[in-house]
């Protein structure tokens, strides 16, 4: 498959890539030093990367002081940042608390941490649909935080593309966030209804948890419980790295490093309005903003891509893995 690019679409990739920071928690993708994570945050906002996703999840809230620390020198209007809650850690296990005084404090706390009078994007952190159905109501019972502007907008991140269906019809949406990937397509499904809302959708794992990388992780699940992908079975990593490989020969065709070739996928798509790749070091900064720089995929190089994915989707069955 030989890629061809929009040559209208290099000005509207500026200002689509966010940092991801899951990773600065230094629990989930291996250590990072705090100094350098601090530099590496300022780092990505002089090269122009100027929306940050976080969670007090990530790290014990140690992603959200990081940035605090970072972000604190550059006026506050001149960034995005996006943090949630829902999920947190407490003696080293996740907790899912939604009730509405967890919310609230959830709000103050990150206010705190981020070392910021307001958030941009408020996230409801990966609810399942009972949770959701149970509290929606409560979990956004925040309209003092709103109203005092502490809080600008509300949104969930999404568990999976299919918990869709069932938030849609419950509140008003500002935010939605959910996968997407070469190997996860599955937000394609509700794209009529994605793409009618004026609501700030942002996709997350562009990298597929770095199978979609030139240094995948290995063949079989790390063993290292701190490692995120400790709970992934290993007839998940077999279809991971089988799957990446259709992807790996295309990226390989067209002279461009499979990384690159997975953001510009999602940068290109007509339903991503922000992505936030994670990055662990400088030269990760720089390998996405020059994919920022290169201009969109057209729409017929975006049509053959699902056309191979859903050919491939249903050998391996990957939606009903992946739910």
């Amino acid at each position: 498959m030989r890629l061809t690019f929009d040559s209208d679409g290099v000005n509207k990739l500026l200002d689509r890539v966010g940092f991801g920071c899951w990773g600065l928690g230094g629990d989930s993708y291996g250590p990072i030093d705090r100094n350098d994570a601090t530099e590496l945050v300022k780092y990505a906002y002089e090269r122009g990367i100027r929306a940050f996703d976080t969670s007090p999840l990530y790290g014990d809230g140690t992603s959200e002081q990081i940035l605090g620390l970072a972000l604190h020198e550059y006026n506050r209007n001149t960034f995005t940042l996006i943090t949630k809650a829902g999920l947190f850690k407490k003696n080293g296990e996740e907790i899912r608390d939604y009730l509405p005084e967890r919310i609230k404090t959830s709000v103050n706390e990150s206010l705190s941490r981020l070392n910021t009078d307001f958030i941009d994007y408020f996230l409801i952190h990966s609810p399942n649909e009972s949770e959701f159905r149970e509290n929606y109501k409560n979990c956004f019972g925040i309209r003092a935080e709103l109203e005092q502007g502490k809080v600008k907008n509300l949104g969930i991140s999404l568990k999976a593309p299919k918990d869709f269906e069932f938030a849609k019809d419950l509140f008003e949406l500002s935010a939605i966030e959910f996968n997407l990937s070469l190997m996860d397509q599955r937000a394609r499904y509700s794209n009529d209804e994605l793409g009618n809302r004026s609501i700030f959708k942002v996709a997350r794992t562009p990298y597929n948890f770095g199978f979609l990388t030139d240094q995948p992780p290995g063949p079989v699940p790390p063993q290292d419980k701190r490692n995120h992908l400790n709970a992934w079975p290993q007839e998940q990593f077999i279809v991971w790295h089988e799957f990446r490989s259709h992807w790996k020969r295309i990226a390989d065709l067209n002279s461009m490093s499979l990384s690159e070739f997975a953001l510009l996928f999602c940068l290109s798509h007509d339903l991503v309005d922000l992505v936030i790749p994670g990055f662990m070091n400088k030269a990760q900064v720089d390998a996405a903003v020059n994919v920022m720089n290169q201009g969109k995929l057209s729409k017929d190089s975006m049509f053959e891509i699902h056309q191979l994915y859903t050919e491939i989707e249903s050998k391996f069955n990957l939606v009903t893995r992946l739910n």
